[in-house]
C-alpha cells in the first residue's frame, strides 16, 4: 500500500558561530581583510587517486591561535596512504599508516622561517604532529576512510560538506525511550549535522515519535524535534540540521520500545565550522 511521508526541515539548536557564512568560491584579494578565525577558499575534494589523495584549492587563513596569515598560493595535492613529506603529490600523514574507519583532520601547516604553507593529515582535530620547523596550523575539514582505509568519496560546497552515499547511524526497531547518545557519521568535533529522522509503526493504530536533541543540550531541557507516524502504512520523516556535540554525537529517543517496524537515524552530511570558534 502507498505510504504517507512527512517532510519538514527543522534548524534546531543554533549554527555554530562563523559557520554560516558559506564561502562559495575560491578567490580571495586582499588577505589583510582576514580577521579573527577567517578562511577564505582552501577547498577540498577526492583527488585523481579518489581512495587516497586530496586536492586543496588556493585560499588563506589565519592560523589556530591568530597569530599568522596561512597562504595556500597553489593548489596541491596530499596523500593520505604515505607519511608526510613536502609539496604536492606527496605524502601528507603526519605519522603512522592510515587505518579503516578513522576520521582524518586536514591542516594547513607553515613554517615561519621560509614562509612554506602545506597540508597535512591527522587523526588529532587538536594537536597534529607537526613536521619539523613547521610552526602554525589551521584546520580546514576532514575526511573519512572506509573498511579498506580508502578516502569516501564527499563534496564539498562552502562549509557543506556531503557524502556521496549515506549513513544509518541508528537503525532499531525496540530503541531506547529514554535520551540516548549518538554518534554520528560526522567528524568528532561540533559541527551541524545534516541528516533524517524516520519512523514507521509496525502495525495501524499504533502511533510513534521519534524525539531528537543537538548532543550539547541537556537531556531534561524539554525541548525536542519531533518526528511522528500513526500507522502501519504510513512514514513519518524530518529532515534537520543539529549541532553535535566537542565528540560528534546527537541525543535520541523513542516515545515506545516496541511497535516499530522501522526507527532509522541517517546521516547524508555536515556543515563545518573549518576551525572557527563554535560558542
Amino acid at each position: 500500500m502507498a505510504s504517507t511521508a512527512y517532510n519538514y526541515l527543522a534548524i534546531y539548536g543554533g549554527v555554530p558561530s562563523g559557520a554560516a557564512g558559506v564561502i562559495l568560491n575560491n578567490n580571495f584579494s586582499d588577505i589583510s581583510d582576514l580577521t579573527i578565525d577567517s578562511i577564505r577558499g582552501l577547498h577540498t575534494s577526492n583527488g585523481t587517486d579518489a581512495s587516497h589523495d586530496i586536492d586543496i584549492t588556493t585560499g588563506a587563513a589565519t592560523d589556530s591561535t591568530n597569530a599568522n596569515v596561512l597562504v595556500l598560493s597553489s593548489a596541491i595535492t596530499k596523500q593520505i596512504d604515505a607519511s608526510w613529506s613536502v609539496g604536492t603529490a606527496a605524502g601528507g600523514l603526519d605519522t603512522g599508516s592510515v587505518t579503516t574507519s578513522t576520521w582524518y583532520a586536514i591542516w594547513l601547516i607553515k613554517r615561519s622561517d621560509t614562509g612554506v604553507v602545506d597540508a597535512l593529515f591527522s587523526t588529532s582535530f587538536s594537536s597534529p604532529t607537526m613536521p619539523t620547523n613547521y610552526d602554525y596550523k589551521r584546520y580546514i575539514g576532514a575526511v573519512l576512510t572506509d573498511a579498506s582505509a580508502n578516502i569516501l568519496a564527499y563534496n564539498q560546497k562552502g562549509d557543506a560538506f556531503r557524502f556521496e552515499i549515506f549513513f544509518n547511524d541508528l537503525l532499531d526497531a525496540t530503541p531506547a525511550t529514554s535520551f540516548t547518545t549518538l554518534r554520528l557519521s560526522t567528524p568528532p568535533i561540533s559541527t551541524l549535522w545534516d541528516g533524517t529522522g524516520y519512523v514507521q509503526p509496525s502495525s495501524g493504530g499504533t502511533s510513534r515519535y521519534m524525539y531528537m536533541l543537538p548532543g550539547d543540550v541537556p537531556s531534561d531541557s524539554g525541548g525536542a524535534v519531533v518526528v511522528a507516524a500513526y500507522n502501519a502504512n504510513q512514514w513519518g520523516q524530518q529532515r534537520s540540521l543539529f549541532s553535535t556535540d566537542s565528540s560528534g554525537q546527537m541525543k535520541y529517543r523513542s516515545s515506545h520500545s516496541s511497535g516499530l517496524a522501522y526507527f532509522i537515524i541517517r546521516t547524508y552530511g555536515w556543515i563545518d565550522p573549518r576551525g572557527r570558534a563554535v560558542e
